[in-house]
């Protein structure tokens, strides 16, 4: 399948569609910033560092790099509140679910970031135990979790996805934040959260109360979009990573193994996914990044055999669009 077929058949040039009419409402009309009243000035959370420096704008919101780590990140940022009313309810959190729920889109995930992980989980611990996903989305991960003898406990706000986890796919989830729960510590053999991290106004409060639930054995699992891709360092504010209302840290294997490793994990797995060459070389073609063919013509800038190099560069190098890090307590 092209990637213009799979745009359209996961649908979303329609959630991009929505999301951009969605973050015009944030702006100011006369300054074309984000209104004053939704902010909230911030600062590095990998090494606390209140030094940066400003690296593009987007959409009204600055994008800054830290003096201390390198991190990148957004600030100012949506207040908390702001942030939790959209993913409770908003037409591109509605529009994104349709995207997960998309035969497609849920074979691609199965084959290049839930499968892989699955088997690995299932292969440190043959006997199972109970798994958390927080965030859990539609449920997809916790699905096959559970089908391989997992017994699932999945946290999401989102009440579309909630929803649809509860009474279709009959899962045990909660539509719950972490800190409202309950869990006795240790109680958990594996915890996930597949593109939650960035999402999140204090990413080192969840990263503490996860490793009071986690097992001694047991082991955290985060996917996150890498900050350190050469997608996102090319294409920059052109990159449709970059998005300021939702993703709010742009970790890179470096600056989350520090944030990690400071709270008491140890590291044992990095690695990337996705090279997203076809975006790069519309864009270093002077076309739009996303405009894909719908015959996926020979780019001039690369042959058949120069893409696959610059694939294997890539992911070799940790420079994939996505990032999935393994941590375990230290011991």
């Amino acid at each position: 399948m092209s990637v213009h077929e799979f745009v359209k058949r996961t649908y979303r040039d329609k959630h991009w569609e929505i999301l951009e009419k969605e973050m015009k409402t944030f702006l100011d009309p006369i300054t074309g910033h984000i209104k004053s009243e939704y902010l909230r000035e911030t600062h590095c959370t990998v090494c606390l560092s209140k030094r940066y420096k400003l690296s593009f704008k987007k959409d009204g919101f600055n994008f800054v790099k830290c003096e201390g780590c390198g991190l990148l990140y957004v600030n100012p940022q949506l207040n908390e509140e702001k942030i939790i009313s959209n993913y409770e309810d908003s037409p591109s959190s509605d529009s994104w679910v349709e995207v997960l729920l998309s035969r497609e889109e849920q074979e691609f995930n199965i084959k290049n970031k839930l499968g892989p992980v699955l088997t690995d989980i299932n292969t440190l611990y043959p006997e199972r135990g109970n798994i958390l996903d927080i965030g859990c989305s539609i449920g997809l991960f916790l699905k096959l979790a559970k089908e391989a003898g997992w017994k699932e406990y999945g946290l999401e706000i989102h009440k579309k996805a909630v929803d649809y986890a509860v009474n279709d796919l009959r899962l045990n989830v909660e539509s719950k934040l972490l800190h409202e729960t309950d869990y006795p510590e240790k109680f958990f053999r594996v915890i996930s959260m597949w593109g939650v991290l960035e999402h999140l106004t204090d990413p080192r409060l969840i990263l503490k109360q996860s490793y009071e639930l986690l097992a001694d054995d047991g082991i955290l699992i985060i996917f996150v979009p890498n900050g350190h891709s050469l997608v996102t360092r090319v294409l920059r504010e052109h990159c449709s990573t970059f998005n300021g209302k939702n993703h709010l840290w742009y970790f890179g294997p470096y600056t989350l193994k520090k944030l990690l490793v400071e709270l008491g994990y140890h590291v044992t797995k990095v690695y990337t996914i996705i090279s997203q060459t076809d975006e790069i070389r519309n864009y270093l073609d002077y076309s739009s990044p996303y405009e894909y063919s719908q015959n996926d013509m020979e780019k001039v800038m690369f042959g058949e055999l120069q893409a696959k190099a610059l694939e294997d560069y890539i992911l070799s190098n940790h420079m994939g669009s996505k990032l999935i890090v393994y941590a375990r307590k230290k011991q």
